[in-house]
């Protein structure tokens, strides 16, 4: 679907100003793209994750030290995440591919209520927080539910992939409403500033 509408941002890292112009292409990653493709987990020895599970291996099992334990942790939460959007893309481009997609879009909100409950959610990981901007957007969006997304787990793929199929359908009122947006951005008002 295109649009051209007033939607609702939460910027992290660095400001944005009126009348900052934001353009998000098939080949524009976004912020999330970076967070879950391009993070590597190097402990202070230089192994990877694997490898130091790997060197934790012993016959009494995994023995991992706490710097191990925790880059473990990391890689572990960042992967999962990141094979539930791979997954979710891949829905995407086979059964959906006119709506934008994750990985290269601008995430908003239609009204001010919806942008402070993800607001609530960004506290709670801890996000920095710098801005919330009203944006006019000029083209393809998808409205969906956040809710919906594959979860955070181990179940297989294929229950993966029904739930990012239900994640697109989007048949049912959100709970958690987002907004994918590309196309041309522009920031419009600076609604809130840290």
């Amino acid at each position: 679907m295109n649009t051209n509408r007033e939607y609702y941002h939460i910027v992290t890292r660095e400001k944005f100003e009126v009348g900052q112009k934001l353009v998000f292409k098939a080949e524009t990653n976004n912020r999330l793209y970076d967070f879950f493709f391009k993070k590597e987990f190097i402990n202070s020895d230089g192994k990877d994750a694997l490898q130091a599970i790997n060197a934790g291996i012993s016959s009494n099992g995994l023995q991992l030290g706490k710097e191990d334990t925790n880059l473990l942790l990391k890689y572990n939460d960042i992967t999962i995440r990141g094979v539930r959007e791979l997954v979710v893309e891949m829905v995407r481009l086979k059964n959906y591919a006119n709506y934008p997609s994750r990985l290269n879009c601008l995430y908003v909100s239609e009204s001010y209520e919806d942008i402070v409950k993800w607001k609530k959610i960004f506290n709670s990981y801890k996000r920095n927080i710098v801005q919330i901007v009203k944006i006019n957007a000029n083209g393809n969006y998808f409205a969906g539910d956040g809710d919906l997304l594959p979860k955070e787990d181990a179940i297989s793929f294929d229950k993966k992939i029904n739930q990012a199929i239900k994640y697109w359908e989007n048949k049912s009122k959100p709970t958690l409403p987002e907004v994918l947006v590309d196309g041309n951005i522009e920031i419009v008002q600076i609604i809130e500033e840290s």
